[in-house]
């Protein structure tokens, strides 16, 4: 019986860290928006697990510094496509980004588009559980190339 609990104990402690493994490596880049408030609206429905890590990133990483406004960051066009090649599955995935800032001061708006993509394989022998970790580490890679775009300036 104690052996039991033991292996079920270390079997849901890794399921815990699988699932938390994606949201640990979105980037630790503060991005700062010229605003007071801040709001993550999206086009279309996207999978549960996605719009999570967007929610993730834009609550840790996004920062408001202004002293008015409001900064409304929209995810639009999110695509997935998956193929199967030699000996294997390939995902890109693309998305785009639309931050609209606007102010009561001149100039009182501020546009910036973003649209990115990332691609990513597996080859040999996989699951079906090592492509979703697959393609859940595209989306956290996506996501940091948002930041990497926005943190250009």
């Amino acid at each position: 019986m104690y052996r039991l609990v033991i292996i079920l104990s270390f079997f849901i402690l890794s399921c815990n860290t699988v699932a938390n493994t994606h949201k640990n490596n979105i980037s630790i880049k503060d991005i700062e928006l010229d605003s007071v408030e801040k709001e993550l609206l999206f086009n279309e429905k996207l999978p549960d697990e996605i719009t999570d890590l967007f929610y993730l990133w834009f609550t840790k990483n996004i920062k408001t510094t202004g002293i008015n406004g409001k900064s409304t960051v929209t995810v639009s066009n999110y695509n997935e496509d998956a193929t199967i090649i030699d000996n294997g599955k390939k995902i890109k995935i693309s998305v785009d980004l639309k931050i609209q800032t606007i102010k009561d001061s001149l100039p009182n708006k501020h546009t910036k588009n973003i649209n990115v993509f990332e691609e990513a394989k597996i080859e040999g022998d996989f699951s079906i559980n090592d492509f979703e970790l697959l393609r859940k580490q595209a989306v956290v890679n996506l996501i940091n190339r948002i930041t990497d775009e926005l943190s250009k300036g």
